[in-house]
């Protein structure tokens, strides 16, 4: 439950029992939501360009 889809296709394996493929493994998480990235993605702020107003010349 705790590991990587590749871990536990070697577990099965190494039991003798063999489910499905490494991918369709990905492709269940997939569907049920449970697929994300290793580790979180700091996202950055929306950053807004500073301007310069003129009030006179130069």
């Amino acid at each position: 439950m705790d590991q990587a889809p590749a871990a536990i296709y070697a577990t099965l394996l190494e039991e003798g029992r063999y489910l499905c493929s490494v991918r369709t493994m990905y492709r269940i998480l997939d569907g049920e939501g449970e697929v994300r990235e290793r580790r979180n993605q700091k996202r950055h702020p929306n950053y807004a360009k500073p301007e310069l107003l003129a009030t006179g010349p130069n």
